[in-house]
């Protein structure tokens, strides 16, 4: 005998929902049920909080549809008013800072060439760049810029671009903490900032516990109170007047502060060694997020080889004068970057490291003339002929 459906009386008679895009379309699903017609929902969703993301889902895929096939919910207007509304003037970073967050985040200046892309070329213009040079198509060559309309004019009168966004790169670790600590202390005594107006943000989430006790450590000697949020202090509470706030990556999402110090920013490079890393489009969305929490300056630090390479890029961003060059990738070549920068399993990334190791002998033995091409298989010989000719992602 088949079981009745329980009717579900709705509750609400209107709903606003903030940070939409981390929230399970099955809460959507619920929303739907329990707000009463004609279903008056408000929600602010930032589809670009992940780089590669393409658009904002419709909304008949975010509230589902009912049980014979049809959405529970159409975008509709009774009147005039707007429905779906893009804000086109970002005022919570100055926009020098918003371009070196995308530059990272997307590696456009990276070495080993893009890391991840937008699935359509046009949303450069939906977040506020404008085409200096090129043409936005897959393919072509563009010159972007942060378009004038797209900030308030108040950050250019009261910031430069030099103050606004800094980064050092340090050879050891205690250089950085000293380094970190110093300026705090220079912000507190002599920039006239409160506590409550700093964050620092630790990216990796695995070490965050161990890298806090450390920074609570090093900013005491230098007479600075701290807290790690959700940790010595309340998990509902970000800011505590007279105390600097550290807190992960993924606590320091929907928060903003005037100075954010983001320490260990080589998390985003990963080894050197390993050009094609796995989950790199994953930390630079991290790198991404964690700039864009400062409303007026940020200061990234980091220590070795993978922070000077990211120094590099920041320097590059800057000789351009804030104008991103690159040439916009294909479809096929979205693809790629997807599959190469993916999250992959810790079974994955044992046999990958294995592999390239394998592939570093035989190169190596070529070198020292223990195996000679012509002894290689004439397949063998053809594949490695192929993948020469392949173009490069940089190019």
């Amino acid at each position: 005998m088949a079981r009745a459906r329980k009717t579900i009386e709705p509750i609400f008679d209107a709903v606003l929902i903030d940070e939409a895009q981390d929230l399970p379309q099955e809460f959507f699903e619920l929303i739907a049920l329990f707000t009463r017609m004609p279903h008056r929902i408000a929600f602010a969703y930032d589809e670009l909080q992940q780089l590669n993301a393409a658009s904002v889902p419709s909304v008949e895929d975010l509230f589902g549809r009912n049980e014979v096939g049809q959405p529970r919910l159409r975008l509709h207007s009774g009147s005039h008013a707007r429905t779906d509304v893009v804000l086109p003037v970002c005022y919570r970073n100055p926009p020098w800072t918003l371009t070196v967050a995308h530059a990272l985040g997307f590696g456009i200046y990276r070495e080993g060439g893009l890391v991840q892309h937008f699935d359509k070329a046009s949303l450069w213009k939906e977040v506020g760049y404008r085409v200096n040079a090129g043409q936005l198509e897959d393919g072509q060559q563009v010159a972007l810029s942060r378009d004038p309309d797209s900030f308030p004019r108040f950050f250019a009168e009261q910031l430069t671009p030099e103050d606004a966004v800094q980064f050092q790169a340090f050879a050891a670790d205690n250089e950085q903490l000293a380094w970190v600590a110093q300026n705090i202390r220079e912000n507190l005594e002599r920039d006239e900032l409160d506590a409550d107006d700093i964050l620092i943000v630790l990216p990796n989430t695995y070490t965050a516990k161990r890298r806090a006790v450390e920074l609570v450590r090093v900013l005491a000697q230098h007479g600075i109170s701290a807290h790690h949020v959700g940790a010595t202090s309340s998990q509902d509470l970000m800011f505590k007047e007279g105390s600097v706030a550290i807190t992960h990556i993924y606590r320091a999402k929907g928060n903003e502060a005037a100075m954010v110090y983001v320490i260990d920013a080589e998390y985003a490079v990963l080894d050197q060694r390993w050009a094609s890393a796995t989950g790199l489009a994953s930390r630079r969305n991290v790198l991404f997020t964690a700039i864009t929490r400062a409303k007026a300056w940020v200061r990234v630090s980091g220590v070795g080889a993978e922070m000077n390479a990211l120094l590099a890029e920041f320097q590059r961003v800057v000789s351009e004068d804030f104008q991103l060059r690159f040439k916009i990738p294909t479809e096929e070549e979205r693809k790629h970057l997807r599959q190469l920068h993916r999250d992959r399993s810790e079974a994955e990334n044992a046999r990958r490291r294995e592999a390239i190791r394998t592939v570093e002998t035989a190169l190596e033995a070529l070198d020292r003339g223990d195996i000679e091409m012509d002894e290689l298989p004439e397949d063998m010989k053809r594949r490695l002929e192929r993948l020469a000719r392949l173009p490069k992602m940089s190019e």
